[in-house]
């Protein structure tokens, strides 16, 4: 996953960034993440992923980008 505080970017990858690598469906941002973003930010947010396990394997990113508000 690749997150950002501005729309267009710079994102910053959960794997590439962080070394948190993303094997499930649902993730929670971990707290001491969550507190480096100052209240009342847009976090914006999009899928980026691969299949493991093949050489070689193409960077899939999402047609969309998504966003929460935190208070």
């Amino acid at each position: 996953m690749d997150v950002s505080l501005i729309f267009l970017g710079p994102y910053y990858s959960t794997w590439e960034n962080l070394g948190i690598p993303l094997e499930e469906e649902n993730w929670i941002m971990p707290p001491h993440i969550w507190n480096m973003i100052p209240s009342g930010s847009f976090v914006f947010w999009r899928v980026r992923g691969m299949e493991r396990g093949v050489r070689n394997p193409p960077i899939i990113y999402s047609n969309e980008v998504w966003w929460f508000y935190k208070p």
